[in-house]
Formats: structure tokens, sequence, C-alpha cells
């Protein structure tokens, strides 16, 4: 068998954490030698996108393009909300993360300027 570094191209994740295992298992990706170049919109559509970012992350040679709904969720996230967010599966994607979320407990305001001991 040729242990050789691989490429692999793939695209339009939209969340879909189950159909990214069974891609990368049934090409015998290398976490640690092949690179994968993730065309974009990883995020919106599916449930499992949180499981899909997490994914991507351990792959040593990951080059990742944002695609439009990358960007968008992108532009939410920086508090410039995108109307096309919610109808194409940002609610998917949002609910992911919150699945994730730990509880924050109480919450101390403080003054500006005073720093933490």
């Amino acid at each position: 068998m040729n242990n050789d570094p691989k490429i692999f191209v793939m695209g339009d994740l939209h969340g879909a954490y189950k159909a990214l295992i069974e891609c990368l298992k049934r090409a015998h990706f290398d976490y640690e030698n092949d690179t994968l170049i993730q065309l974009g919109d990883v995020v919106d559509g599916n449930p499992q996108v949180y499981e899909c970012v997490e994914e991507l992350m351990k792959i040593k040679n990951l080059i990742a393009i944002k695609g439009n709904h990358d960007a968008w969720f992108q532009k939410f996230l920086e508090n410039d909300f995108h109307p096309q967010l919610w109808n194409y599966g940002g609610i998917a994607t949002l609910e992911s993360y919150l699945n994730h979320c730990q509880p924050l407990g109480k919450i101390i305001k403080t003054a500006k300027g005073i720093k933490p001991l």
C-alpha cells in the first residue's frame, strides 16, 4: 500500500457530520499526513455543525476556504446580522453550538477599569 501523503477536496458539508466521517473513512484519510482542502460551507443546514468543525480541527493539514454560508455566520457572530442566515439553516448552526455551551452561573458586574485580583 502506498503511504505517500494524499490531497483530498471536499465542500458543502452544511453540518453533515456523519457524511464527513463516512467520506474520510472510505478514503482512508490520514489525519497526520494527508491534506484536506475544504471548499467552504461547513455551517448551516444540518444540526451537527459543531461536530464537523471539531473534526476538521483534528486534521493537521487542513486548508479551509470560507464559503458564503460561513461568511454569513461570521457576520452574525460579529453582531452584523445577515438576513439570509436564517433562511438557509442558521438556526441549526446556532443550536449545534448551544448544545455544547456551559451555563455561566452568577455574573458580577464591575466598574470599568477595575483590574481583577
